[in-house]
C-alpha cells in the first residue's frame, strides 16, 4: 500500500520501453482501482520523461506518438535519446541493467529540473513475478523474493503493480485507448 504523502506532488511519469501511456485521469481510475485515491496521491501535476533507447527501430515512432500525446493534452514532456547497445559496450555490462541506469538517472534529473518529489514507474504484477523468479534464479536471500516494492526511496511509485497486464491491456481496450507495446516485452512472455 502506498504511503500518504505531503500536499501538491509533482507526478513524473516514466515512459520508455513501449509502456503505456495514459493521462492524469486514467491513470488515476487505474489507482483507485487498487485502492490509491486520489487525496492519497495528491497529485498536482503530471510530467512526462520519455527516454529513447535507440534498440528498436519502432521506438522512433513510439517517442513521436509520446510527444504529439503530451502536446494534445497539455502535459510537459521531456525526451532523451541515449544508445544503449553503445554505452553499454563502453561499460561492459549488460544492456537491461545500463537501460535502467539511464532511465532511473534522466527520471532524476527531470525531477530535479521540474521540482517532482514523485516518479510514477509503470511496473505491473507480471513484471512483480518476473523480478521475483529473476531474483530466486540468481540465488537472492529473502528480502529479494519480496520483489517490486510498490513505493521505495520516498519518490518511487508504482500505482500499478498489483494489476496484472492483461487486465491493464482490458482497460485500455475498453476504455479506447490506445497505448504502445514493446513487442519485446511480449517475445519475453512467450518464451515463458
Amino acid at each position: 500500500m502506498l504511503r500518504t504523502h505531503p500536499p501538491h506532488h509533482y507526478l513524473q511519469i516514466k515512459l520508455g520501453k513501449g509502456d503505456n501511456i495514459m493521462d492524469r485521469e486514467e491513470i488515476l481510475k487505474m489507482a483507485q482501482a487498487e485502492k490509491y485515491d486520489e487525496q492519497e496521491l495528491q497529485i498536482k501535476k503530471i510530467v512526462v520523461a520519455h527516454l529513447n533507447h535507440m534498440i528498436r527501430e519502432e521506438a522512433k515512432s513510439e517517442t513521436v506518438y509520446v510527444q504529439e500525446y503530451c502536446k494534445n493534452k497539455g502535459i510537459d514532456c521531456y525526451v532523451k535519446f541515449v544508445d544503449i547497445l553503445k554505452k553499454s559496450t563502453e561499460l561492459k555490462i549488460g544492456t537491461e541493467e545500463c537501460g535502467r541506469r539511464e532511465r532511473y538517472a534522466f527520471f532524476d534529473e527531470i525531477s530535479e529540473k521540474v521540482g517532482a518529489n514523485k516518479i510514477a514507474i509503470a511496473h505491473n504484477l507480471n513484471d512483480n513475478a518476473e523480478t521475483v523468479l529473476m531474483h530466486l534464479l540468481r540465488g537472492s536471500g529473502i528480502s529479494g523474493l519480496g520483489g517490486i516494492k510498490p513505493y521505495r526511496e520516498g519518490k518511487f511509485i508504482r500505482p500499478l503493480i498489483k494489476c496484472d497486464r492483461a487486465d491493464i491491456e482490458n482497460y485500455c481496450e475498453e476504455k479506447n485507448l490506445q497505448p504502445k507495446f514493446d513487442k519485446t516485452n511480449k517475445l519475453t512472455q512467450e518464451i515463458e
